[in-house]
């Protein structure tokens, strides 16, 4: 476990590193929040989220709620 790449490790491994590095309250986050606790970032990605999940990218244009008023047919 010393040189692994802490983004590859099991949460309970990720877990365990975060309360030997004194970090409180891990059981209620997630790996990013955990990553982000112990100092390490996640790398970019250039791919949107999966699972319905933000991603990195804009989203494109024309897909807000407030760009369909100016679509024709769409006014109210």
């Amino acid at each position: 476990m010393g040189d692994k790449d802490p983004r590859q490790m099991h949460m309970g491994d990720l877990v365990e590193m975060a309360r030997r590095k004194g970090v409180q309250g891990v059981e209620r986050m997630n790996k990013e929040e955990i990553l982000r606790a112990i100092g390490i970032d996640q790398p970019g990605s250039s791919a949107p989220g999966q699972g319905g999940g933000p991603g990195d990218r804009p989203a494109p244009a024309g897909t807000k709620p407030q760009d369909w008023k100016n679509i024709p047919g769409n006014q109210s």
